[in-house]
């Protein structure tokens, strides 16, 4: 019998290339995940998501003209992935272009008005744009809104308490933010865009609650702002509300059927409400709309794993593996798929290579070794129920089928 072991990848509603809560910087990437990344987009030179995560990772090195490379074909296959803006606008500011990270924060800020990352950038670049002068429209508007105009027109005719806030949340002062913004509905309560304003400005503060209640409001009052219900599902995702979180992604999904993002997402709010078998068909979707979303057949794999579904859960594991082909989990995993189903040679193959990538892995022993025994090389089988102890003096089932064996 297979040791199952856990499934390592983390929040699964932390998507690669357009999660919900936008992350700062670059994160680690070693050569063979670089080496995927690169298999990826030769497979495939207009997938966004593959380039942006060979840029992210080349920025991970150090290695900036490659990570600008990459990331600018992210952002010319998929001009709103913010993520993507936001690393393109810290790898210029790397490599001392300052007026390139300026643009390019500033583009992410038109779809994020309060993305502090890139306010990091604009500042460390010097960008008076990060500090509007009085009178001057704010850098950033609400995605919803036309940016050509000084501020957002109320049924009043005008509203400065609005680009007071505006000005203030640009600036990263939210509490200053905040009080604007809520002067601005105390003059017009059935202004969306303040609701919607002074939610993401709670939501920035920590202030979930509040966050949830005016974006609410916001598409109460105007069900085509759409940017709201990101903002509703950004705050219930921090409340641990995740049956709501999925109610604004079904939103969203319905508005946005064939974007593979928008799709993937939703199959992971659906997960994270515990809706596993519903989650299915959206992250099939995003899938068929691009095949190489790593994210959408990683969490694909996840819910046939947990449904006992290993015959599925093969398909989608081999392509995270074609797009990642030395990520410990994925090769664990499918070793414990065909070792399920019976396939001891492609078990062996599988669990062999995760010993290679994660040699400190007792439970990747044992199940190499349980291999070894069904195909019945005993002395193999010994090798690694032993190692599997020395690594996991306490993993008793590897114990267990040590002492079956040397008593034969």
């Amino acid at each position: 019998m297979l040791k199952k072991f856990p499934w390592l990848m983390g929040s699964v509603l932390l998507l690669i290339g357009s999660g919900l809560n936008a992350e700062a910087g670059f994160t680690k990437a070693d050569d063979g995940r670089i080496q995927g990344y690169i298999k990826a987009v030769e497979k495939d030179s207009t997938d966004s998501e593959s380039h942006y995560l060979l840029g992210s990772a080349y920025g991970a090195k150090g290695d900036y003209d490659k990570a600008v490379e990459h990331l600018r074909k992210a952002v010319q296959h998929y001009p709103r992935h913010l993520k993507a803006l936001n690393e393109l606008g810290l790898a210029y500011l790397k490599m001392g272009n300052k007026g390139m990270a300026v643009e390019y924060a500033e583009k992410a800020l038109k779809l994020d008005p309060f993305l502090q990352e890139a306010k990091n950038t604009l500042k460390q670049a010097g960008s008076a744009s990060s500090e509007p002068s009085a009178g001057k429209a704010p850098v950033a508007q609400p995605a919803q809104m036309d940016t050509k105009t000084m501020a957002p027109v109320s049924s009043d005719g005008g509203d400065s308490n609005f680009q007071k806030g505006l000005y203030h949340a640009n600036r990263g002062a939210y509490e200053q933010a905040v009080k604007y913004f809520k002067w601005s509905i105390n003059k017009n309560p059935k202004f969306a865009e303040a609701h919607h304003n002074l939610a993401m400005a709670y939501n920035s503060l920590g202030n979930y609650s509040e966050g949830a209640k005016h974006a609410s409001e916001a598409v109460t009052l105007n069900p085509n702002l759409l940017d709201a219900f990101w903002t509703i599902a950004i705050a219930y995702e921090n409340l641990g509300d995740y049956q709501e979180v999925l109610s604004a992604m079904i939103i969203l999904g319905r508005a946005h059927p064939q974007d593979e993002h928008v799709q993937s997402l939703l199959g992971q709010a659906y997960y994270n409400a515990g809706f596993r078998v519903g989650a299915i068909k959206p992250l099939k979707t995003a899938i068929k709309l691009n095949a190489d979303n790593l994210s959408a057949h990683v969490v694909l794999a996840r819910i046939y794993l947990e449904l006992s579904m290993y015959k599925d859960a093969i398909a989608p594991l081999k392509e995270a593996l074609r797009l990642s082909p030395d990520t410990f989990e994925y090769h664990y995993n499918l070793g414990v798929c065909y070792g399920e189903k019976g396939f001891n040679d492609g078990a062996l193959v599988h669990f062999q290579k995760a010993t290679e990538l994660n040699p400190d892995s007792a439970e990747a022993f044992y199940n190499l070794g349980a291999m070894y025994q069904n195909i019945k090389q005993k002395d193999q089988a010994i090798q690694h129920y032993q190692k599997a102890l020395d690594l996991n003096p306490n993993l008793s089932v590897a114990k267990d089928q040590l002492d079956y064996l040397q008593s034969q």
